[in-house]
């Protein structure tokens, strides 16, 4: 089964696939941030409640103090992330999302396929 990740490239064009599904390490790799400050963000974001993590579309899960986490993460928890952890990346990606939603066509209300590749340059 091929996931979907999100790709942001080095001239800052971001493609966000339908059904977005990544790992911790994958979203690190996104933002070039480090392993344990997003992981320790996706717990705290899950303890919280701000983001329900959709156990039933990750094939696995990982198993830490008691409880139980999927392997992959969708787009609300990754938007969600880009929101609490300071980076270039995270920055590039927050603007996207805003100038996505604020377009016309957007403003009347839009499906999430309709994100699609945009160029911030």
């Amino acid at each position: 089964m091929k996931r979907r990740i999100i790709t942001i490239t080095e001239d800052g064009a971001i493609y966000l696939p339908k059904d977005t599904q990544m790992t911790i390490t994958e979203i690190v790799d996104l933002f070039e941030v480090d392993y344990p400050s997003v992981k320790k963000v996706i717990r705290k974001i899950e303890k919280q409640g701000l983001v329900k993590t959709d156990h039933l579309k990750s094939n696995s899960y990982v198993v830490e103090n008691n409880s139980i986490y999927p392997d992959y993460y969708g787009l609300e928890m990754t938007i969600a992330l880009s929101f609490q952890i300071q980076s270039m990346k995270t920055k590039l990606f927050r603007e996207w999302i805003l100038q996505k939603l604020s377009t016309p066509s957007y403003s009347q209300g839009f499906e999430l396929k309709d994100l699609n590749r945009i160029s911030l340059n």
